[in-house]
């Protein structure tokens, strides 16, 4: 009982995680851009 809860709870972790690493790169994405004054970086 203990283990799978421990699982549960590693698993819950690690999604938090990535969903906060995914908020940090579209933030920053968001900031340079802005501070490129919108310039496109897929055009290098």
């Amino acid at each position: 009982m203990y283990f799978s809860w421990f699982l549960v709870k590693l698993v819950l972790f690690e999604l938090g995680l990535a969903c906060g690493f995914c908020l940090w790169i579209l933030i920053c994405f968001d900031r340079v851009q802005i501070d490129l004054g919108h310039c496109d970086l897929l055009e290098f």
